[in-house]
């Protein structure tokens, strides 16, 4: 454990040694500084890396000047046409200190030979293919007001499109005025992860196949196509990486952002995940504190506080922190089903911790299917509102309903990727089909890729897609 944290800390240290030696080189020259790192939100699948990489200090690059924005490729795990992509950086504690995020986007294009895929990065086989995944990549860096970064593979051969030539350049003008005309982001989501607690995780990989997911990845090199259960490793693949992805299918924007940043944030959003909070620690009892005070809803996935200073697993631990009795039950799966309508979702794979609630003040919204305990409830946090889950893995859909009960607003239904902030909304569809994206208000609505006015102030705007398009759309309010 305490290697672990030494790592990750002298990774950083060295980062931030390097780049306050390009400062000093610089000698007051303006030229912007950055590092590859901070890849928490990627490598909760990859049990080796978790803690081996030394990605879990980002909080140290956040402070100070030396360094204006941390780099990462694309998602590698969910990358492929129909998939959601997604950042592996905490992308919005960046922002909150005055830095950006920046995705390396090195797509496998139709164009790129087969040498530049391993058989898992999802190269595209047509042109058709390349144009939505490079606009779905493009569509959710706008949605976050990030700037675009290619990775040419092959000397730009696997760029050499006009039509991808074209789509850049219209990127580049949208982007352009989303930085010269400065505009609040309306995300009111945030999904948080405690850095700090994933040094107490064994680098042991245990992979399972998620229920009722499919993956769908071509042959190299003869483009036969091939469908897997998608694997996410046991407990931080569904907690971290998989969740990450299935917010991006909720119907609305979202902010990644570390525990440390909670405080200082907490009357930015309206809706709280908070994950990987393992350990008992003075950042969460702050973070707590703060959320608690505001009129906001907590999802606590899993578990939270229970590794604390004497036992690894302390129950008593994790109901002094989250303000109500919490059990330690048998090993087991976390296939939970609801109260209300019998439905049942979460993991049919065994595992060896579990916690239920065991509160009678509480109110219980679904049961471990093994046993009867309660897996999901309901209850008042101060001001705020907590709804624990015994479960890693919350569906979307289920999570898009919770989002509506606090006030979020989703533009459009669950089930497609879908991206928005900044007056940008970006859908991949996952389905063929009528789809309807409804405004907070009204709004002139700017087709990005087709050049044109899509609706003229209007709440609510429907289209037909064919399955894997994308589609991005600009709110033209203050954009003329």
């Amino acid at each position: 454990i305490l290697f672990d944290e030494y790592y990750s800390a002298s990774v950083a240290d060295c980062i931030l040694a390097c780049a306050h030696a390009v400062r000093q080189g610089l000698a007051g020259r303006r030229k912007l500084v950055s590092a590859y790192y901070g890849y928490v939100f990627e490598y909760g699948q990859y049990a080796w890396a978790l803690n081996a990489a030394g990605h879990n200090a980002t909080r140290q690059l956040l402070e100070g000047d030396s360094l204006d924005y941390l780099l990462s490729p694309n998602s590698y795990y969910n990358r492929g046409i129909g998939e959601t992509n997604g950042d592996m950086k905490a992308f919005g504690s960046l922002r909150a200190h005055g830095k950006f995020s920046i995705l390396e986007d090195d797509t496998r294009t139709h164009l790129a030979g087969w040498a530049a895929d391993n058989g898992q990065l999802c190269k595209t086989l047509n042109e058709t293919h390349t144009t939505a995944l490079l606009r779905r990549n493009w569509g959710m860096s706008l949605a976050r007001r990030m700037p675009i970064n290619l990775l040419p593979l092959e000397e730009r051969r696997d760029l050499n499109s006009p039509q991808i030539r074209a789509d850049l350049e219209t990127t580049r003008q949208i982007g352009q005025a989303l930085f010269e005309h400065p505009r609040e982001s309306g995300v009111q989501v945030a999904f948080v992860l405690d850095e700090t607690s994933l040094k107490y995780l064994t680098p042991q990989s245990r992979r399972i196949i998620e229920p009722g997911t499919a993956r769908y990845l071509y042959d190299n090199p003869s483009g036969a196509l091939h469908r897997y259960g998608r694997q996410a490793q046991l407990l931080t693949g569904s907690l971290i990486t998989e969740q990450r992805d299935r917010l991006a299918q909720t119907g609305t924007g979202f902010d990644q952002i570390l525990l440390s940043d909670v405080p200082k944030l907490a009357k930015q959003y309206k809706f709280w995940i908070l994950t990987c909070a393992f350990a008992e620690s003075t950042l969460l009892r702050t973070a707590l504190e703060a959320l608690r005070r505001e009129n906001v809803t907590v999802v606590i996935p899993y578990g939270a506080a229970f590794v604390s200073k004497t036992q690894a697993v302390d129950a008593m631990s994790m109901s002094t922190h989250l303000g109500v009795e919490f059990a330690v039950i048998p090993p087991g799966t976390t296939e939970i089903q609801r109260c209300h309508d019998g439905g049942v979702f979460g993991l049919d794979s065994s595992i060896p911790t579990r916690f239920a609630v065991n509160d009678a003040t509480v109110k219980p919204l679904g049961h471990y299917l093994d046993g009867g305990a309660v897996a999901l409830a309901e209850y008042a946090f101060g001001k705020a509102t907590i709804i624990f889950c015994g479960s890693p893995m919350i569906p979307a859909e289920l999570m898009a309903e919770w989002m509506r009960q606090a006030g979020v607003h989703c533009y459009t239904a669950p089930g497609d990727t879908f991206f928005a902030g900044y007056g940008i909304v970006t859908i991949h569809s996952r389905s063929s089909g009528r789809k309807t994206i409804r405004f907070p208000h009204k709004v002139d609505v700017w087709d990005v890729y087709e050049k044109k006015l899509a609706a003229i102030q209007t709440e609510e705007l429907s289209f037909t897609m064919n399955a894997l398009e994308t589609r991005v759309f600009l709110e033209r309010s203050g954009y003329d």
